[in-house]
């Protein structure tokens, strides 16, 4: 979705950030659960092969023995981590060695449970962009004190948080994220659409995310501007209410977004179930967790589009919804007729 260019140095600059946080030599054996797309996926091999160690490139999704085993180093995203997981049938008998890194979202304690449970004997959060490289890393222990806490800023990163007249706000107030790095890119190699704001603004650079800056340097992601949902004045943050309906029973993926079925916008739900749950009971069990009187449209799809990072792709979710809906009302228009 979007192209930067880089060059050796720029190159130089994100593989030095990786060896500047430590953690890897030439006993490194690396598991990739990301893809040469993703900045991660890509950096994180080229900074193993440099200081000598072994890589091991892993398919998301792929369940052939247990590669955790062979590795000191895991990196991956919180979604394709969670498949991995599920795909194992027992717990590793040695854990104490093996540093889990995860990429490119909100970590939460069950997962970090999970993962410290099953596989690694430390979780590390990493927050950053392809714009940006490494912007905050931290302990997972870290989300008991905020669940959306990413850690702290990375030498040479600089994060604030500006509220409404993009006015600096004080510590621990919750606004919008913006940073500057070192290495970060100052634009796009190809042109934004028209209309859109650059995210790239004297020297910083906008990541989309709303958080806070506590005042010992704590950074917590609260979500992002195009993941709070607008219905007729009731704003609801996307993440929280998705975290909620996962936990229903017979969901397997789900995600909410806004979409404009007629003359105003309209709550809509995706989800990923069998087709042996009963919609109309889950529907009602979802209407519980909605604030009162907020209406919604309730539409079960196969899997939801993801990126490389594993995160859903929300535009293509709201096309097929309204595809859907909009086929479902000719349908029902025919069949009156």
């Amino acid at each position: 979705p979007k192209l930067v260019m880089w060059d050796c140095a720029m190159i130089a600059g994100r593989l030095a950030q990786i060896h500047e946080a430590g953690g890897i030599d030439a006993s490194t054996r690396l598991l990739s659960g990301l893809g040469f797309p993703t900045t991660a996926g890509f950096r994180y091999p080229l900074a193993v092969w440099q200081a000598g160690g072994c890589v091991e490139l892993l398919t998301p999704g792929e369940t052939q023995g247990n590669p955790f085993e062979r590795a000191s180093v895991v990196i991956s995203a919180p979604f394709h981590l969670r498949t991995l997981l599920e795909s194992m049938t027992k717990d590793l008998a040695d854990k104490s060695g093996r540093v889990l890194k995860i990429f490119g979202g909100r970590v939460s304690a069950d997962l970090r449970d999970k993962a410290l449970q099953r596989i690694a004997g430390k979780v590390v959060i990493c927050y950053g962009s392809t714009e940006t490289g490494s912007i905050a890393t931290g302990n997972a222990t870290l989300v008991d004190r905020h669940p959306g806490a990413v850690g702290y800023a990375q030498p040479g990163a600089v994060v604030e948080v500006l509220g409404p007249g993009s006015v600096p706000q004080p510590a621990g107030t919750e606004g919008l994220i913006w940073v500057k790095t070192g290495v970060m890119c100052q634009s796009y190699a190809a042109q934004i659409p028209s209309g859109d704001r650059s995210p790239f603004q004297d020297g910083w650079f906008y990541p989309g995310d709303t958080g806070i800056v506590f005042e010992d340097g704590l950074i917590a992601i609260t979500g992002r501007m195009t993941e709070t949902i607008n219905i007729e004045g009731i704003k609801l943050s996307a993440l929280t209410l998705e975290a909620q309906l996962a936990a229903l029973p017979g969901v397997e993926d789900v995600c909410a977004v806004t979409v404009s079925p007629g003359k105003a916008d309209a709550l809509a739900i995706a989800v990923v179930c069998a087709k042996t749950v009963d919609l109309r009971q889950l529907r009602a069990s979802m209407a519980n967790i909605l604030p009162a009187k907020v209406q919604f449209l309730l539409v079960r799809v196969a899997a939801l589009p993801r990126n490389d990072m594993g995160k859903v792709m929300r535009p293509q979710v709201a096309a097929k919804v309204l595809e859907i809906v909009n086929r479902t009302h000719q349908q029902r228009q025919k069949h009156n007729a």
